[in-house]
């Protein structure tokens, strides 16, 4: 009886086998993957770092562009009316360099470093070393580059007003990619813990580059707090094409809207000529001058203005300044 007694209690203390049935759905690699957040990757996935590379490239190009345009005196080509002006301007060098040129490091490295991780994606299980280092350096290049782009679209703003520039904003966007496809992809990871220092250093070691680069240029700028309105002097002479198509504007009920301090305005007045100029239907934005920090006039802020000049013919807005031909075919006039 006593023997009994012990047989069936050990029977209940018995360890039980490991069952050599899988159960479904559950294998070690979707085991794995279940875990991944443990093993440092993102609850959202991971760093899509092809993407990431190939954003970067297009960066690479753009600033690329932009050095040799610096550099060697290549011709610039602008999508948008402005960018010559603000990519000639004291905020496109720093320490003495093109802007651009630091840019271009910065991307190709971003680049570079994004296309090695890739490959080594697959060592991730066996050793996630290689992965974390490049997490490290992609987020402290994201970082670097988003806080560059804020600060360069806050100088856009505020001391380019009415101006735009194509590139400028293209170099935004990626960036601001950038940074959100990294930080995005090690969102929920003990990654990003490792990675989140360094992003931190270079977002604030960009600032006070920038900052500490454009000091001079920004105490300069900081004189000019005013412009009395001054009534440009058009000098060139009117063609009779010029003189019958500023009439064609007016009985359109075409405008034009600009700034008497803005070069382009200028341009534009100089392709009609003085005599055409007399009876042009022209709006001026700033008509008891500029001053810092001063909105545009009412009628031009009804009309959507947000560079100079603008162009509103037969209900549709254009941007920069435009040759007779252009004006024509706005008006609908046969070639």
């Amino acid at each position: 009886m006593l023997l009994k007694s012990f047989t069936s209690s050990n029977r209940l203390l018995s360890v039980p086998r490991p069952s050599s049935r899988k159960v479904a759905g559950l294998t070690p690699s979707s085991k794995c993957r279940a875990n991944a957040s443990e093993d440092g990757r993102s609850l959202l996935g991971d760093i899509p770092y092809t993407a990431v590379s190939a954003i970067s490239s297009i960066g690479l190009l753009e600033t690329s562009y932009l050095t040799q345009v610096k550099l060697f005196g290549a011709p610039l080509v602008c999508p948008s009316n402005g960018c010559e002006e603000i990519l000639s301007s004291s905020y496109s060098y720093i320490f003495g360099l093109p802007l651009s040129l630091f840019g271009m490091l910065t991307y190709g490295g971003v680049a570079a470093l994004a296309a090695w991780a890739s490959q080594k994606r697959e060592e991730v299980h066996q050793d996630s070393g290689p992965l974390e280092l490049a997490d490290k350096g992609l987020m402290a290049g994201a970082s670097v580059l988003a806080s560059c782009s804020a600060v360069l679209i806050y100088i856009l703003k505020t001391e380019f007003y009415g101006e735009s520039c194509s590139w400028c904003y293209l170099s935004a966007s990626l960036s601001s990619t950038l940074f959100i496809l990294v930080i995005g992809g090690l969102l929920g990871s003990k990654r990003l813990r490792a990675a989140a220092m360094p992003g931190a250093g270079a977002f604030v070691l960009g600032l006070a580059v920038l900052f500490t680069g454009f000091a001079d240029v920004g105490q300069s700028n900081a004189e000019i707090s005013e412009l009395a309105y001054y009534k440009p002097d058009v000098t060139s002479e009117s063609s009779k094409r010029a003189i019958s198509l500023a009439q064609r504007l007016k009985d359109s009920g075409a405008k034009m809207y600009g700034a008497f301090w803005c070069s382009h305005c200028f341009d534009q007045k100089q392709t009609f000529g003085k005599k055409a100029m007399t009876d042009f239907p022209y709006v001026e934005c700033f008509p008891t001058g500029w001053r810092r920090g001063e909105r545009i006039a009412d009628v031009c802020e009804a009309a959507g203005v947000r560079a100079f000049p603008t162009w509103v013919i037969n209900g549709r807005t254009v941007e920069g300044d435009l040759s007779l031909d252009a004006l024509e075919q706005e008006l609908g006039m046969p070639p």
